[in-house]
C-alpha cells in the first residue's frame, strides 16, 4: 500500500475507494443484548478469520457510549525499548498499515431497555487472513479446557483438533504451547502451586510438609538465608530436600547393596538441579528415596543433604554408591557416611570412558576391541571375567599397547575401582543412567510434561505423585520382567540352575528340541538316571 498518512478514518476510506479502488463493504446491525452482539461478533471473527479489539470508548451524551473496534493486525506495533523477552521469531501481528475494517457500536439506554447499534465494515486491506496471527475464542478454549480437565492427554487433543479442522481456521492450528496457556489461566493441575508468587508457594509448600506427623524436609534454604554450620555455603544458594516416611522405608529396605545418585537439570525455569538418590527394588526398578534441588551441585552442597538423610537413618550403610564420572558424589559420601562405601561407575559410563579412549589410542582394532569390552560388562561369572581380561590382555598387548596400558593401569587403580564388583552379578549390572532416565521420563509425562513445569513446587508435585504410582505398580508385579532387565542380568536368571541334582548320583542331561505339534510340553531337559 501507499504511504499516504489520514487522521480521519473516513478520509483513508475515501482513498482507499478513489485511488485504489477498493471495494469496502458496510453493513448494519442492532441488537438488545450484550450476549447477542457478542455471539455475533464472535461468528464474524471465525468466518472471516479475523479480529476485533478495542480502540477506544467515549461517552458521547447522557445514555449513549460509543465503542470503536479496530482490526488487531492494523497499524504498526510498538516494541518495548528495555524487555526481558526475545522478540518473536515470526515478528509482530501488527502489519504496518492501517487496516479500514472496523466496528462502531453505540450503545443507548432508554428506561432499562439497552439497544446496540453496530456500523460494521469488513473488508481487510494491508494483510493476509492469516488463522496462525489470531487468538482461540473464548468458546474454542472452554472447550479444551473442559478436555483437559478430563484427563485426555495433550497430544489426542491435538490430534483430534488437527483432524477435526482445517488449517484455515485457528482450531485446527491448536498448538501444545495453547493448551499450556489453558491450563495456567484455568489452573488446571496446578494442585501443588499455592501462590502465584514461586518463591512464597515454596515457602507455604514447605510450611504445610513441616506441619504433617512425619516431617518430610531434609533441609529447606531460601535464597537470601544463611545455612547454619556450613561456611562454604553462601546466601546466593537455593537449597530444598526431601524424603517422606516412604522414602525412608524403601532406603532402609533396598539400599544395603547399592544406592544410586544423579543430578539433572532444566526441570525448571530457574536452573536449579534436581538430585536424586534412588534405589532398586526387588523388581529392579529404580526408586527415588530422596531428592534435592539446589542452585549448583557440588561437594560442599552434597554434604548437608547426605548429613540429613543420616540424621534421619542413622543405621543406613551400603556397600555401593553408584554415579556418574565425578568427584562430588564419592567424596561428599565418604565424608559423612566413611570410606566403607565403594564407588562404581555405571555400566553406560564405563562403556563411554572405554569409546573415548578406543577412539584416541587404538590404531587398527576398534571395532573389535569395542565388542569384547562389551562382552567383559554382560559377563556375570568372577573367574570367567578373569580370565577374559587375561585373555584379552595377552591377545593385544603388542597390537595395541597404548590402549592396553591405559586398561591396566586405569581400570584397576583406587581412583575409579572399576574392577570385578562393577560387574559381578551382586549388582545385576546396574545401569544409573537407564534407572534415573525410566524414572524421569515417568515424571515427564505425569502432570502434562516436566519439561514445561515452571516452578519448583510443581516439581515435587509431580514427584510425590511419581513416588506413590511406581510403589503401587512395583509391589503389584508378582514376578520380575525379565524383559525389562539387562542383558547380564537375564543371562543369570535364565541359566539353569543345577544345584538341586543330588552328588552321588549319575545323570545324563539332553537338551530336546520340540515339534511344533507338541508345543504345550513345558520340559526342556529330560534327565535318565542311569544304573550304578
Amino acid at each position: 500500500m501507499c504511504g499516504e498518512k489520514f487522521r480521519l478514518t473516513v478520509n483513508l476510506n475515501e482513498h482507499l475507494q478513489n485511488v485504489h479502488h477498493v471495494e469496502l463493504k458496510f453493513a448494519h446491525e442492532n441488537f438488545y443484548s450484550e450476549e447477542d452482539f457478542l455471539q455475533w461478533k464472535e461468528k464474524i471473527q471465525v468466518k472471516s478469520v479475523s479480529s476485533f479489539k478495542i480502540r477506544n470508548t467515549c461517552e458521547k451524551e447522557a445514555g449513549l457510549k460509543l465503542t470503536y473496534y479496530i482490526c488487531h493486525r492494523s497499524r504498526v506495533s510498538n516494541p518495548i525499548s528495555n524487555r526481558i523477552r526475545h522478540a518473536k521469531a515470526l515478528g509482530s501481528v501488527k502489519c504496518g498499515f492501517a487496516c479500514p475494517a472496523m466496528m462502531t457500536v453505540s450503545r443507548r439506554s432508554i428506561d432499562g431497555v439497552t439497544e446496540i447499534t453496530v456500523q460494521y465494515q469488513s473488508v481487510h486491506v494491508g494483510h493476509d487472513m492469516e488463522p496462525g496471527k489470531i487468538h482461540l475464542t473464548k468458546d474454542e478454549r472452554s472447550a479444551l479446557a473442559s478436555s483437559l480437565e478430563q484427563g485426555i492427554p495433550m497430544a489426542k487433543i491435538l490430534d483430534e483438533t488437527r483432524e477435526a479442522y482445517s488449517p484455515g481456521q485457528r482450531f485446527g492450528l491448536t498448538t501444545r504451547k495453547d493448551l499450556h496457556n489453558i491450563c495456567r489461566d484455568y489452573k488446571i493441575g496446578k494442585t501443588g502451586v499455592l501462590h502465584s508468587d514461586d518463591a512464597t508457594s515454596v515457602t507455604l509448600m514447605v510450611k504445610n510438609m513441616q506441619d504433617i506427623p512425619h516431617d518430610p524436609i531434609l533441609i529447606f534454604k531460601p535464597v537470601g538465608d544463611e545455612m547454619n554450620g556450613y561456611k562454604k555455603i553462601g546466601t546466593e544458594e537455593f537449597m530444598l530436600a526431601i524424603m517422606n516416611d516412604t522414602q525412608e522405608k524403601l532406603l532402609e529396605l533396598y539400599g544395603k547393596q547399592c544406592v544410586m545418585i544423579d543430578s539433572t537439570h532444566g526441570t525448571n525455569q530457574y536452573g536449579f538441579q534436581m538430585t536424586t538418590l534412588m534405589v532398586h527394588d526387588e523388581n529392579h526398578q529404580g526408586m527415588p528415596v530422596a531428592i534435592l534441588f539446589s542452585s549448583r551441585v557440588a561437594t560442599e552442597i552434597l554434604v548437608p543433604f547426605f548429613g540429613a538423610i543420616k540424621k534421619k537413618v542413622p543405621s543406613f550403610k551400603t556397600n555401593f554408591l553408584l554415579s556418574d564420572d565425578t568427584n562430588s558424589f564419592p567424596n561428599a559420601w565418604r565424608e559423612v557416611f566413611g570410606d566403607e562405601t565403594k564407588h562404581l561407575l555405571c555400566a553406560w559410563h564405563v562403556m563411554r570412558n572405554w569409546n573415548l579412549n578406543i577412539n584416541s589410542k587404538v590404531v587398527q582394532y576398534k571395532e573389535e576391541i569395542r565388542i569384547k569390552l562389551k562382552i567383559f560388562l554382560a559377563e556375570t561369572d568372577e573367574t570367567s571375567f578373569h580370565k577374559l581380561i587375561s585373555s584379552f590382555i595377552e591377545t593385544y598387548e603388542a597390537k595395541e599397547s597404548s590402549f592396553v596400558a591405559y586398561f591396566q593401569n586405569e581400570n584397576y587403580n583406587e581412583k575409579h575401582e572399576i574392577e570385578k564388583d562393577a560387574i559381578v552379578p551382586t549388582l545385576h549390572n546396574v545401569s544409573l543412567d537407564a534407572a534415573i532416565h525410566n524414572t524421569l521420563t515417568v515424571m515427564k509425562n505425569l502432570e502434562r510434561g516436566l519439561r514445561n513445569v515452571k516452578s519448583v513446587d510443581e516439581v515435587c508435585e509431580i514427584q510425590r505423585t511419581l513416588i506413590a504410582l511406581e510403589r503401587r505398580v512395583n509391589s503389584s508385579e508378582s514376578m520380575t520382567n525379565l524383559s525389562g532387565l539387562p542383558v547380564a542380568q537375564r543371562k543369570v536368571a535364565w541359566a539353569p540352575s543345577y544345584k538341586s541334582i543330588e552328588q552321588q548320583r549319575r545323570f545324563v542331561i539332553k537338551k530336546r528340541k520340540l515339534s511344533k505339534q507338541n508345543r504345550s510340553c513345558q520340559t526342556d531337559v529330560q534327565k535318565h538316571q542311569k544304573q550304578e
